[in-house]
């Protein structure tokens, strides 16, 4: 265990993710797969997590974004955390669950605690640990994340910490395993009234408008899961420029305290 001292736009070279107050809870975890590269900014000045998970090994949660995945192919599944340039990075992943979102956060539950919790799957108390599959706070150079027997359709959610609080980005990438993630991002989720929200046009050329929503993230990404520009909304009527972004079918994903909408559209 290492000693630690406590001290929107299109993106780089990989589709990244754009950071939003949403990703320090459970309850707004990114989709994302592993089909190919995935990376993300790190978050910095961003907070702690928030109460209620066991954390395990973690005894610190600064800077967290939270991202949940789905399994396809059954099997193992070792994901490699990789901060480009180097960072202190940390995580830790829960699972498998039948939803995911429910489970944030009572079921995101470990049967240890520091020390005991250890740095890794063969420590002096192996993982899993209660629902806690895997768990790092070491400070080398990446983390590697083991997931034992996914099985089809079971979700899993992963914490990641920037503990240096350092601009970096932050890559994952799946190096072994025969298990594979699931890139069919669930569309069509809509529990806010018809009556009080609208996107058109769709199909779409340059401008997506969405009208009567305020005060509502708003996330478009491909259907991977990787999310391309994502604005929190403050006008019932927001336009966002979609010109840039190649032909193909994306999806847009609305937030709000009323309630969420995942939904397709087609950029021509």
């Amino acid at each position: 265990m290492k000693t630690k001292f406590f001290i929107i736009t299109l993106l780089f070279f990989i589709v990244s993710l754009s950071a939003t107050s949403q990703t320090n809870f459970c309850s707004g975890a990114t989709f994302f797969c592993l089909d190919t590269l995935h990376s993300y900014p790190a978050s910095t000045n961003a907070g702690n997590a928030e109460s209620g998970p066991n954390y395990g090994c973690l005894y610190s949660q600064p800077n967290p974004r939270w991202f949940y995945f789905r399994i396809a192919n059954s099997g193992d599944m070792t994901i490699k955390i990789t901060p480009v340039p180097g960072a202190d990075i940390d995580f830790a992943c829960w699972g498998p669950f039948s939803n995911q979102t429910a489970p944030c956060t009572s079921q995101l539950t470990a049967s240890c605690a520091p020390p005991c919790c250890s740095d890794n799957p063969q420590g002096v108390c192996p993982y899993p640990q209660g629902n806690l599959i895997d768990c790092s706070y070491t400070a080398s150079a990446f983390e590697t994340c083991y997931i034992p027997n996914g099985v089809t359709d079971e979700y899993y959610i992963l914490m990641i910490t920037n503990y240096g609080n350092q601009p970096t980005n932050i890559v994952l990438s799946q190096t072994a395993g025969s298990a594979s993630t699931n890139c069919d991002i669930t569309v069509g989720i809509n529990n806010l009234p018809e009556s009080v929200m609208s996107i058109y046009p769709n199909p779409a050329t340059n401008i997506i408008t969405i009208e009567n929503i305020e005060k509502a993230t708003v996330e478009i990404s491909t259907m991977s899961g990787q999310v391309i520009t994502s604005i929190n909304t403050v006008e019932k009527t927001t336009h966002i420029d979609i010109e840039n972004l190649k032909k193909g079918i994306y999806i847009i994903k609305i937030r709000t305290e009323q309630g969420n909408s995942i939904q397709k559209f087609i950029k021509e």
